[in-house]
Formats: structure tokens, sequence, C-alpha cells
């Protein structure tokens, strides 16, 4: 039994097949949280697909790449608020997260790898009792390390994970005031606008890190997104093992 549980570890799905299923309606993500590096995110198999417009989620897209909701409105010649609409109206039909600046990473990571960013593999965690899947990755932003001081480096991390200034102060024990400044000091440092550009550059820099070292080779694994409704609901943490290809 353990056996299977370890090779089941090593086991791993495309990102870009995951989020081509989230824009196609058939996944949601229904819950997600960080722990101990990796972000994790529970997918539900939908029996009738939900989708959003094409147009907000090349909105999103381009959020999650980085671009700021001003220059999206200026080029495509809306309001900033209609950008923020479109953004959170696309995130609403893939996650149970509304905003772009707190959407989970993996799902950040997924539209990157879309446009070309080879973000690696979420390794896939198997079933949980409630019968979504959950799968996970590591979270970005190691290589801002040397270039950042101890301090701006967690609360970039935190930042990276989705958690609020008041989240992060309240975690590092300081106040809501000093977390901003020392993200405005990262900010400088790594020369980005936002959280947005802070998360874009942190999965682009991981993607150039994963191209610089060995590939680890991992058994292959059915695409989530390809799993008969069947296979979802009702199957014990170790059988679902058992569906490697």
């Amino acid at each position: 039994m353990q056996h299977s549980l370890n090779e089941r570890a090593d086991q791993s799905t495309e990102l870009t097949a995951l989020w081509y299923r989230l824009c196609e309606g058939q996944l949601f993500i229904r819950d997600s949280y960080c722990q101990n590096g990796r972000c994790y995110a529970a997918l539900e198999l939908r029996e009738k697909p939900v989708r959003a417009s094409a147009v907000k989620l090349k909105v999103l897209e381009r959020i999650f790449q980085g671009e700021g909701q001003k220059h999206v409105a200026s080029d495509m010649r809306v309001s900033v608020a209609s950008v923020a609409g479109y953004s959170t109206a696309a995130l609403r039909a893939l996650s149970c997260q509304h905003r772009a600046s707190r959407a989970p990473i993996l799902l950040v990571m997924a539209a990157l790898a879309v446009r070309g960013s080879d973000t690696g593999r979420a390794r896939n965690e198997g079933f949980r009792p409630d019968g979504t899947w959950l799968v996970s990755v590591e979270v970005p932003g190691h290589t801002f390390n040397e270039r950042l001081s101890s301090s701006e480096a967690e609360v970039v991390r935190l930042s990276i994970e989705g958690e609020c200034h008041s989240e992060i102060a309240v975690a590092r024990n300081t106040s809501i005031r000093t977390v901003a400044n020392q993200l405005a000091s990262a900010f400088g440092k790594l020369r980005v606008s936002g959280r947005s550009a802070l998360r874009a550059l942190a999965v682009r820099e991981q993607a150039a890190w994963l191209r610089s070292t060995p590939p680890q080779v991992a058994p292959a694994l059915r695409a989530v997104s390809q799993l008969p409704p069947s296979s979802w609901r009702g199957i014990p943490l170790i059988e679902a093992s058992q569906i490697a290809v």
C-alpha cells in the first residue's frame, strides 16, 4: 500500500492542460491554500461546464502576465473599472478566489504556461474525502532571495502566496505599515510595479531556473480533466494511484 502512495506522489499533470480545462468550464478550483512552500488547489469536476467569455479570460491572462489594469484599459479603450470587472468575472468562473492578486499562484502559473513559460508540472496529491482532486506546485520566488533582505523575502513570499497586507502583518507579528514599506522596497529592488507583476516575474524566473537544471523524469498520469466523472467520487485514495497510464 505504501509503495503505491509513493509512486502516486511522483505523478504529475501538465499545467497547460489544466488551464484549458479550467477555461472551458470543465474544472473549478474549489479551494486553495499554501503550506510548506507549496500551493495546493482542490479541483472540482463540473458536470455542466461554466465558462467566462473569451474577452474576460484574455483580460485575466494579461493581468496574470503582470500588465497593470491602467495599461490594459488604455489598450482596450475601456475604463479601469471595466478591466477590473472583466478579470473578476473570469476568476469567478475558474476559482473560489475573485481577486487576481490573491488568486492561487498555481492558476497564475498555468496561465503563463500557456504563454510559453515552462513552469513545470503540478503534482497530483490524490482525491480528498469531498471528492475533489488535489494538485500542488512549488511556490515560485526563491530566485528573489539573493536580491532581498530576509524580511523582504518573507513578505514577498507571502504576497506571492496571495496573502494581503493585514494577513502578512499578523503572520509576521508586525504592523501593516511595516509590511507595506517592506513590499515597496522589494518592488523597487525587483523593478516591478505591484503584486501582479511580482507574481508574474516570480513564475518567469522559476521557469528560467527550471530550464537551467536537469529535468526530472516522472511517471505520466492521465490529465485530471480527462478522467471520467465516475472516477472523481467514491474512489479511495490508494486506488486513485492506479489511474496512471
